[in-house]
């Protein structure tokens, strides 16, 4: 972490940069050294919510990754991130994007766009696109 802090502070880049973390505590470290830093944290879970919750940085500097999916599993932490303003994430990188043609990609794509996520995290955001054009 001193490395990238030394790194972003060489590039005079932290007004262009987005770091994702994974604790609290990781949030915390760079959240110190660049007050304004925006942060990608780790929220899947009522534990991960809770070290982020602690750590004292402030929710508007968050946008929380929450899993593959809106789901009951982590239906109630979106609702206490939306309460503070926290943009929620998911990523279907690893699992929707990974199938074996298009039509099936559109297919899953298009039952997350249903459960409105804030943020959808893609490794084909051509395909993403054309579903949210078609909503």
């Amino acid at each position: 972490m001193e490395m990238i802090v030394a790194l972003i502070k060489k590039l005079k880049a932290q007004d262009h940069v987005m770091l994702t973390v994974h604790t609290g505590a990781q949030a915390r470290y760079y959240y110190d050294r660049f007050p304004d830093i925006m942060l990608s944290v780790f929220a899947r879970t009522a534990a991960e919510y809770e070290d982020m919750a602690i750590s004292g940085v402030p929710w508007k500097n968050m946008i929380a990754y929450v899993g593959p999916t809106y789901d009951e599993k982590n239906r109630k932490i979106i609702e206490s991130l939306h309460g503070h303003g926290v943009r929620c994430m998911i990523s279907v990188s690893p699992t929707h994007d990974t199938l074996p043609s298009p039509e099936k990609r559109k297919i899953k794509y298009q039952e997350e766009v249903r459960l409105k996520p804030d943020i959808i995290e893609t490794d084909i955001p051509t395909e993403v696109w054309k579903v949210l054009q078609w909503r």
